[in-house]
């Protein structure tokens, strides 16, 4: 897990990369100034890349990095440059001033990881240190004595700035004490090999010679910080930096509403909403809800759709909030009556970058934290509805149901759309309902009756087709689960197909979508689905042909998405 800084000024890129950096479980802080972020990095060690926006209120991006570069200690931190700005003598005068990469929004997932896993190849803090088994064999020192020196080293840091700092401003400072704990603290400096420390008091020590005692005003900061650098290299990962960046204003009203779904008797008191409450509330939707990270990726990718139009087909394509909502736009524009859109590429080409950036800013957001229910995450629900929609496709096609096979994985990723409404609508409805069906051991969908009166599935069908999402999607969404309800027919085909592989899904854990799963996967044939599937199956079928196909499927899955 790596922190990292960002440091602009716009929310929607805040939202963004919190969302990319999550995927990998990574943390990030947040500075909407130059002020904020110089503030950030001298308080906390522990940050392992700066991701810095140049346009900011007050001090610019390009002061900020001046700053950095000519520090003592902060000099050697990895920053990247990650900003709207693309004028050629801008990059030129900061590459100058030294990063790791200069890059222009939006932001690329791939890219963001490929500059942390740079940064952490070496990383920064070590380069404040002698590397350990050199530095022993040069001294002829055994590494538990180096060890011992720079717990020494660490030990007086607190103390030696504290006294350092209080002789700032004093009518008679005590400047030949202050000098002599510089030169003796400087010697165990370097006797331990860490030259943080060792640089920082040879400055205070020429300034000192020119009657120059101005280090002395942050002393205590800046010895503190240099405790943090030792105790975080001694003891990797132990630093404490709990909260750091966060932002914690609502912490207690939300941990009382989150109380209030958790601890609440529906099975003696009834469902937490009245009768006919969430069909209401989701009837003033206009467009399905996607989580609040995905939304900023796509807002900013919208906003430069003209230059970059395949990173947003690219986002479109893998989540299902936005398919439903970019589909139903498309859907609304004139074109052939006597034909759906149904093609997620097509559909953003259609809307064009001026009705795409107008879009993004009337989708409704949820947040992904709503979906903290180990082992159900955002990214395990995303990674079974893609799983469920790139198997639904192989079946279809293996199984000759043509016409559904070219929409069965855009069917797939949108069919279970009511969980983002409910997250959307109510944050701890999810959370809530996946804990009484995990306690009192029930489907899913019998916890939502409980806890709603509605099932989530109600609800994205209800949205998908008011909305305007084409019929056969709102069939899936609706029969998912009830595939021997299906009529005969393409829209039949597709249901079947989708209700297999989410079964199949669910059963050999490709993500999580909050249901139990039973411990052994039964065999395709024992499946509710299969019942469906089986008088549509063509002449000569072989089953076993037909199961190495789903498993050399499952392989890919689990490889792509890191199941």
């Amino acid at each position: 897990m790596a922190n990292l800084l960002l440091v602009d000024s716009n929310e929607v890129a805040h939202r963004a990369l919190r969302g990319l950096l999550s995927r990998g479980s990574h943390r990030c802080a947040v500075a909407t100034t130059a002020e904020e972020g110089w503030k950030l990095l001298r308080d906390f060690v522990a940050f392992d890349l700066v991701v810095l926006e140049l346009t900011l209120t007050g001090e610019n991006g390009v002061r900020l990095l001046q700053r950095l570069r000519s520090d003592t200690l902060l000099k050697k931190i990895p920053v990247i440059v990650y900003t709207a700005v693309g004028d050629p003598k801008v990059v030129k005068a900061v590459l100058g001033v030294g990063v790791q990469n200069y890059l222009v929004k939006p932001y690329r997932e791939e890219v963001v990881y490929r500059e942390l896993e740079k940064a952490l190849k070496t990383p920064w803090r070590a380069m404040h240190f002698e590397e350990e088994k050199s530095f022993c064999a040069q001294l002829q020192l055994d590494p538990a004595e180096l060890r011992r020196r720079r717990v020494e080293l660490e030990g007086a840091m607190e103390p030696t700035g504290r006294f350092l700092g209080s002789q700032f401003g004093q009518e008679q400072p005590a400047h030949a004490e202050v000098l002599r704990q510089v030169l003796a603290l400087s010697e165990k400096a370097e006797a331990a090999g860490v030259w943080a420390v060792a640089e920082y008091l040879a400055a205070v020590q020429a300034g000192a010679e020119r009657g120059d005692w101005s280090m002395l005003r942050t002393a205590e900061k800046d010895f503190a910080w240099m405790g943090q650098l030792i105790f975080e290299h001694l003891h990797p990962g132990m630093l404490h930096t709990t909260g750091f960046g966060e932002d914690d204003r609502h912490a207690a009203e939300e941990a009382q509403r989150r109380a209030l779904w958790l601890e609440a008797d529906v099975i003696q008191g009834g469902p937490m909403l009245g009768a006919g409450v969430l069909e209401a509330e989701t009837e003033k939707l206009t467009a399905c809800p996607v989580i609040d990270s995905v939304l900023a990726s796509f807002q900013m990718a919208a906003d430069r759709a003209g230059t970059h139009v395949q990173h947003v087909v690219d986002l479109v394509v893998q989540d299902p909030g936005l398919a439903c909502t970019v589909l139903a736009a498309a859907n609304q524009l004139r074109h052939d009556d006597m034909t759906a859109i149904e093609d997620l590429a097509g559909a953003v080409s259609l809307m064009g970058s001026e009705r795409l950036a107008t879009l993004a800013k009337q989708i409704p957001m949820a947040k992904e934290e709503s979906f903290f229910v180990p082992p159900l995450t955002w990214p395990q629900f995303w990674r079974f509805q893609v799983g469920v929609g790139r198997l639904a496709r192989v079946i279809c096609e293996y199984l000759q149901f043509k016409n559904a096979a070219a929409v069965a994985y855009q069917a797939g990723l949108m069919h279970d759309l009511g969980k983002l409404v409910l997250c959307h609508l109510h944050p701890y409805a999810i959370e809530a309902t996946v804990r009484h069906a995990r306690t009192f051991k029930v489907p899913l969908a019998v916890a939502e009756r409980r806890y709603l009166g509605a099932e989530s599935r109600d609800l994205g069908e209800k949205l998908a087709r008011r909305i305007g999402l084409p019929e056969r999607f709102c069939t899936v969404i609706r029969l998912a689960e009830r595939p021997l309800e299906a009529a005969l027919g393409e829209a039949g085909e597709l249901v079947c197909a989708i209700a297999l592989a989410r079964e199949l899904c669910l059963y050999h854990h490709i993500g999580h979508d909050g249901e139990l799963a039973e411990r052994s996967a039964p065999a395709i044939e024992q499946t509710q689905a299969w019942t469906a599937i089986r008088p549509r199956l063509f002449p000569g079928f072989k089953m076993a042909e037909f199961e190495i196909q789903v498993r050399r499927m499952f392989l890919e899955l689990k490889e792509a998405t890191h199941a």
